[in-house]
């Protein structure tokens, strides 16, 4: 069951044949009243909105049509930003929780500075200050350490979704949307800003000990997918990371990405031939090729494209604008559209103007493998 089946249940149980009026004019308001007329044959009366610019004719009334009339109306509150604001107008006019109005969210049972518990078993664990956060479903644990920072963010968890925030981590405004069975871990001392992550079922995204991501980044994983990245890789502004449905993405430790990367595990479009009338770039199974892997201590050059079926060897470096689409061995440096080596045998550090190649860490120093590029 989702929260507008559960809605849509308690309305039926409750309303006793007074008029129903959801409160809004939203998507959700109106997935709500499909589900009442569908299910259990209600129609909805009208739609309220407190804004004036909002109301249009009968259809969508001011709020002030429903204050205390309790005995002719049932109220329903779809999940927004103003839900305790809402219910608190309802209860001045007279109207009961449950008896008279549903909210779905409308149901806590411990809130203090840190810890939250609802009647749907939705837990968070830690000082979550800073923290907007709306519970779709049941079962769903926030964890946040009490070293962590967190501001300005807003959270969607649906049924038995898990985000874990480890010490020392900063989240900022960012807005993360997990789906049934989703899970983000986040290691100490992320560091995470305006970041936008979109977490589908039964996926998981795990940002390893001291991962830095500038602004802007947007990350998608459709149904089954990970998306890993170890620990101390950096991620620079305006990156675009999508796992297609059932695909993978495995990033390793002391990555550096530029600016403006974008990162696809499928083609995130279907491509037939005509004759054939067959599918041409789907593929059912993980151990097809729709997935990314990227050692440890590689550097992607801002603006490149980084595709399925892509595996980049420990210590390689991909030239600015690059297309990336191949398999390589380590340490070398490739760029192009498509990319292809250039040279082997070389290692990078982060540090500009180096003369000491030791600054690259003995671990990248290495020669490259005999290994031909595969596309």
């Amino acid at each position: 069951m989702n929260w507008i089946d559960d809605v849509a249940e308690n309305v039926f149980q409750n309303y006793r044949n007074r008029k129903i009026v959801i409160w809004g004019y939203s998507s959700a308001s109106k997935g709500i009243a499909a589900v009442l007329r569908k299910s259990y044959n209600l129609t909805t009366e009208f739609f309220i909105e407190e804004k004036a610019d909002n109301i249009a004719g009968r259809a969508v009334r001011a709020l002030n049509e429903v204050d205390d009339k309790s005995n002719e109306y049932y109220i329903v509150i779809p999940m927004d930003c103003n839900n305790d604001k809402k219910a608190d107008k309802l209860r001045g006019g007279g109207y009961t929780p449950v008896r008279d109005y549903y909210c779905f969210c409308d149901c806590t049972v411990k809130k203090d500075d840190e810890y939250f518990e609802d009647a749907h078993g939705n837990r968070i664990y830690g000082f979550y200050k800073g923290l907007k956060f709306y519970f779709l479903g049941w079962n769903a644990i926030i964890k946040i350490d009490n070293k962590a920072y967190i501001e300005d963010t807003l959270i969607y968890m649906h049924n038995n979704s898990v985000i874990n925030i480890g010490a020392e981590a900063e989240v900022i405004d960012c807005h993360f949307s997990l789906g049934d069975e989703a899970k983000i871990e986040m290691g100490e001392k992320v560091s995470v800003r305006k970041a936008n992550f979109t977490v589908e079922g039964n996926s998981i995204a795990d940002l390893g000990t001291g991962c830095h991501f500038a602004t802007g980044i947007k990350l998608i994983l459709r149904r089954n997918s990970s998306f890993r990245i170890g620990s101390g890789s950096t991620v620079g502004m305006n990156c675009f990371f999508a796992m297609g449905a059932d695909t993978r993405c495995e990033i390793g430790k002391d990555c550096m990405f530029a600016n403006d990367i974008h990162l696809r595990t499928n083609d995130g479009h279907s491509i037939f031939d005509v004759e054939s009338k067959k599918n041409i770039n789907f593929r059912k199974r993980k151990d097809e090729g729709l997935e990314v892997k990227i050692g440890n201590h590689v550097w992607i050059g801002m603006r490149s494209t980084i595709m399925y079926n892509t595996n980049l060897g420990n210590g390689s470096i991909v030239g600015a604008c690059s297309f990336v689409k191949c398999r390589t061995p380590n340490n070398v440096l490739l760029f192009g559209s498509p990319a292809i080596i250039k040279r082997k045998n070389v290692a990078w550090t982060r540090a500009d103007q180096a003369e000491d190649i030791c600054s690259c860490g003995e671990e990248n120093i290495r020669l490259s493998e005999d290994v031909n590029q595969k596309e």
